[in-house]
């Protein structure tokens, strides 16, 4: 079989990837709203870590643009990158104050699951044999 050849969709399949993937813009966009609003309990939490309320309001402009991103079927494959360096900031900041780092890993997880479900060419690029 040539590497270039698109193994055929199960509908299934490419609705659970849309079902999950929904459910990881439903995430980030609540998450990003909460920041941009500047949620009490956002502020709470950011503030421990040396964030200013203006950084938490663009961090959370940063994070709703890449889940935006991410929505649209052609660049949802970008949208994932961005999202999985946005995370890794995430991952970093938790590390760098001595907190759980495994939360902001949960909608990573989520997004790749979601975009490999949906998207046999990343399947492909994923579980390589």
């Amino acid at each position: 079989m040539d590497s270039n050849s698109i193994v055929p969709q199960s509908p299934k399949l490419t609705l659970a990837g849309r079902v999950v993937s929904g459910l990881a813009v439903f995430m980030l966009a609540g998450s990003a709203f909460m920041k941009i609003s500047l949620n009490p309990e956002m502020l709470k939490n950011l503030g421990s870590q040396g964030i200013t309320p203006e950084m938490i309001r663009n961090i959370g402009i940063l994070e709703l643009v890449c889940a935006l991103i991410y929505a649209v079927p052609q660049l949802s494959f970008l949208g994932a990158l961005l999202l999985t360096g946005y995370m890794g900031g995430a991952v970093y900041a938790h590390v760098r104050v001595g907190e759980q780092f495994v939360p902001p890993l949960i909608p990573a997880t989520v997004v790749w699951v979601g975009l490999a479900l949906r998207e046999p060419r990343v399947r492909a690029l994923l579980f390589r044999r």
